[in-house]
């Protein structure tokens, strides 16, 4: 991958204001670029996490932080989702083997739920 270095200007009061040192501010301004970029879909949480000098993982933690979900759901999305789930786990088999298997349906249940009302 080649790389493309730009150069920022900025007054020097800002790095005094914000008390932060010029290496630091600049990976910050990376950061928000990228997940701003992300969050208007013009980067994929990949590429965002490549610009933002972070692994994926750690850059979903990012954003998660920054209350910017991973997910690109539309309100009807989310609400087609929900309908299906609740279609789905109401037909569940109501002779689930253990207990255990059926406490971990419903974890999963409402995580899902969880993550997509979030968004």
């Amino acid at each position: 991958m080649s790389i493309t270095r730009a150069e920022v200007e900025f007054p020097e009061e800002i790095l005094f204001s914000l008390k932060e040192k010029k290496d630091a501010f600049v990976g910050q301004m990376k950061l928000y670029t990228a997940m701003k970029l992300f969050e208007m879909g013009k980067l994929s949480l990949g590429k965002a996490a490549v610009l933002a000098g972070y692994k994926k993982w750690d850059f979903m933690h990012m954003l998660g932080k920054y209350k910017i979900s991973v997910f690109s759901y539309e309100q009807s999305e989310i609400e087609k989702d929900v309908k299906t789930l609740k279609k789905v786990w109401v037909g569940r088999p109501k002779n689930l083997k253990s207990l255990k298997k059926r406490r971990e349906m419903e974890y999963l249940r409402q995580k899902y739920i969880s993550v997509i009302l979030k968004t």
